[in-house]
């Protein structure tokens, strides 16, 4: 009966240091599993700071890529705009003179057909003919029209 006691007793032993290793085991396992709560809660917190940083860097570039598109805009608005008035004033000036051209052909007209009249009717001696009052407001409307054209097209050529 002896060696049943011995045996029963490593048989105890054996358990109780089974138990002991199991309780050991479980302590560690526990301790594990709050060191890898613990590191994968720091993990996830520094995945959301760098997903943040990264979002806030992105905003930025984002931010300032607009900012430099609007600015862009705007300057090749502002280049367009000059284009547009200095061709408006350039096309403007060349309508003008086309119409002092037209009035210039009527008044060359007018003084032509004045002076066969008055020198057909005989009202005014050739000689004369600059002396007279119609004939000279034409001759004058012709030389004002022709000093206009000359500005203008002065300004067309700068």
């Amino acid at each position: 009966m002896a060696e049943k006691k011995v045996g029963k007793k490593e048989s105890t032993e054996k358990k109780a240091e089974e138990k002991g290793f199991l309780v050991d085991a479980a302590e560690n396992i526990e301790a594990g599993a709050k060191v890898v709560g613990n590191k994968a809660s720091e993990l996830a917190t520094d995945i959301a700071e760098s997903t943040s940083e990264f979002a806030q860097k992105l905003a930025k570039k984002i931010k300032r890529g607009t900012e430099q598109a609007a600015e862009t805009s705007s300057n090749i608005i502002d280049n367009l705009s000059e284009t547009a008035q200095s061709y408006a004033e350039k096309y403007k000036d060349k309508l003008e003179i086309s119409t002092l051209n037209k009035n210039q052909e009527e008044l060359y007209l007018n003084l032509g057909k004045t002076v066969f009249e008055k020198n057909r009717l005989r009202n005014v001696a050739p000689g004369n003919l600059i002396k007279h009052k119609e004939i000279k407001e034409l001759v004058d409307n012709i030389n004002q029209n022709s000093k206009k054209i000359i500005i203008l097209g002065k300004q067309l050529e700068q």
